[in-house]
């Protein structure tokens, strides 16, 4: 199963095996990684952000993701528990750790 695939809920894993496409709606977290680099924590939609935060860890930007292989779109909708907002990097970051094209444009 891959890092997308894990994401989405079980219909939808159904319906892509199926040949249909599937747009899967989750949250993230990027987080300072243990390099100092951002590091993206993807998880489902039913969890709250503060609740996925790991211990100890550095939280830099939050928010919602709409996953429609191979696309990734992040909608400026921030986390509350966290009070954080989406970046204009986590697209990207989160495209680059899902093994799909990096986007050009960062505004979607």
């Amino acid at each position: 199963m891959t890092a997308v695939e894990s994401l989405l809920p079980t219909h939808a894993r159904l319906a892509r095996a199926a040949g249909e496409s599937s747009t899967c709606i989750a949250k993230y977290i990027i987080i300072a990684g243990q390099d100092g680099e951002p590091a993206p924590i993807l998880f489902p939609a039913t969890i709250m952000h503060r609740d996925a935060l790991p211990a100890g860890s550095t939280p830099l930007s939050a928010g919602f993701l709409l996953v429609s292989p191979p696309d990734v779109v992040i909608p400026q909708i921030g986390s509350d528990s966290l009070r954080l907002e989406p970046q204009p990097r986590d697209r990207a970051l989160i495209a680059r750790f899902l093994g799909f094209p990096v986007p050009q444009n960062q505004n979607r």
